[in-house]
């Protein structure tokens, strides 16, 4: 120890500022290595954020991303906070509509992290979709149009289209990590969501529209435990109104009211924080 102090006393000023920044860096290094290193378990982040977006973290760290809202600028400043400045790589990306609008915050990702896999309804001829497709060609990602049945497996979980995104209507997924499933309708229309069946295995989480009347039929049909409500068009009713019911079977959760939610499941046991605005 004594040695290198006296090495280091003889160093220059610009060594010695040059050393200090290097040992920043590595403990800046360690520290996001540490706080973002995989541990075995599913992690959902639904952010309060304009427009639906459901950010999917694997046990090893695959990055699953359904939707990206409507708002390019903070979804790309949610994915700085969440993973570490290295990690450039998307795993999936679902997307449950091609409307302008909601391919604003997809290609904002497709800029500046490089997308494996698009799972995605055809693209239309508008000037967000072509960039877009612009955007993925010149990455190289594999692009699959969406389609009811289809099931894939990123990493121990599996990610099933149970209703795939129609006229006026978003696609519907289910995810399961062991034991642990949740149901994601960030959007359906009416009709397809009557026509949705839903599995025998139990439905922990349920993302629906908050504004619909069939959400406690399906939360009671899957057994969810916690039913997170999707954003609502502008001109709904305000969610207090609609909270005011209560649930003793089950918590009810809404972004205008609980802010983000963050849930995690080792695949039997869940967990659920919620963040709310300050």
């Amino acid at each position: 120890m004594q040695q290198f102090w006296r090495r280091w006393q003889q160093l220059s000023n610009w060594q010695r500022w040059l050393g200090r920044i290097i040992m920043v860096s590595c403990v800046v290094i360690g520290w996001q290595a540490w706080q973002h290193r995989p541990d075995g378990n599913i992690h959902l982040f639904v952010p309060a954020i304009a427009g639906n977006s459901v950010l999917v973290q694997t046990p090893n760290a695959k990055q699953i991303i359904i939707d990206a809202s409507t708002d390019p600028v903070t979804i790309m400043a949610i994915m700085g906070q969440r993973l570490p400045f290295w990690q450039r790589q998307i795993d999936l990306l679902v997307l449950t509509s091609n409307e302008p609008q909601q391919l604003s915050g997809a290609l904002a990702l497709a800029r500046s992290y490089q997308i494996n896999l698009v799972l995605t309804p055809a693209f239309e001829s508008n000037p967000v979709a072509a960039e877009l497709a612009q955007a993925l060609t010149q990455q190289r990602s594999r692009v699959v149009l969406i389609e009811s049945g289809q099931k894939m497996t990123v990493d121990q979980v599996q990610l099933t289209i149970l209703a795939a995104p129609q006229a006026q209507s978003q696609a519907i997924i289910q995810l399961q990590f062991g034991a642990w499933h949740s149901l994601i309708g960030l959007n359906p229309s009416d009709q397809v969501a009557k026509q949705l069946t839903v599995a025998a295995n139990q439905c922990h989480v349920l993302i629906w529209p908050w504004s619909r009347g069939d959400d406690r039929l399906l939360a009671n049909r899957c057994g969810a435990q916690a039913l997170i409500y999707s954003q609502g068009p502008p001109e709904q009713q305000d969610p207090r109104s609609y909270f005011a019911r209560g649930s003793q079977e089950r918590r009810l959760l809404h972004e205008k009211l609980d802010g983000s939610v963050h849930i995690h499941s080792d695949g039997q046991q869940m967990w659920l924080q919620t963040h709310a605005q300050p």
